[in-house]
């Protein structure tokens, strides 16, 4: 997302920069207890269902319908935690916040 897209309001949060929303984000991934597979807040998932429309491949991600969002590790690099999203059909995909808002 652009520098010239903020402030930007998603999921019912308004962000000024991409590190506002970066700093969002990164609480959101990192809040303990982090139990694996464990579905993101209503709150973090409406902003990360939002975010998603401005990915890169957002109609690849989505597929044919987004249920939700889980956090937990990247399937290639073990010690890092993403975002998982869920498809309605039950299949999971990785979810790069850092490809959509840290675009400048």
């Amino acid at each position: 997302m652009a520098s010239s897209c903020y402030p930007v309001t998603l999921g019912g949060f308004r962000f000024g920069s991409s590190a506002q929303l970066k700093t969002y984000l990164s609480r959101l991934l990192r809040t303990e207890p982090f139990i694996e597979w464990r579905e993101v807040d209503p709150e973090g998932s409406g902003v990360l269902l939002a975010l998603l429309r401005y990915h890169p491949n957002a109609a690849g991600k989505a597929g044919l319908g987004v249920r939700g969002f889980v956090r937990g590790h990247h399937p290639q690099f073990q010690r890092t935690r993403c975002f998982n999203l869920v498809r309605d059909d039950g299949t999971f995909e990785d979810f790069s916040f850092n490809k959509v808002c840290l675009s400048h």
